[in-house]
């Protein structure tokens, strides 16, 4: 069960294109946990797979943001399983997201 729901309310900061990146603009994802970018999640590029500077947000799964992804736009969710480094999470910086009341 998720610990709760966000809505992306900007578009994210990433390796991604950016048209690929505001694809991610309003849609309302489960949160697995949280992460403060010191507790030793370790974060990385999309596309390089390079350690990227922590973010204090919201993890989600991965495969579970792209299916919902997909549902809005297809060719976002192309690009994410062809493009994209396959990773189990990803990690939505709270200055992009708002929480979804219950």
């Amino acid at each position: 069960m998720p610990k709760c729901f966000i809505r992306i309310t900007s578009i994210p900061e990433g390796e991604a294109p950016e048209e690929i990146r505001r694809a991610w603009v309003g849609l309302v994802l489960p949160v697995w946990t949280t992460t403060d970018g010191r507790d030793g999640i370790i974060q990385t590029g999309v596309v390089s797979g390079k350690a990227v500077p922590p973010l204090k947000g919201y993890v989600v799964d991965a495969d579970e943001a792209i299916r919902i992804l997909g549902k809005s736009n297809r060719k976002a969710k192309v690009w994410w399983e062809t493009k994209a480094l396959k990773s189990g999470s990803f990690t939505f910086s709270e200055k992009w997201c708002e929480i979804v009341p219950d």
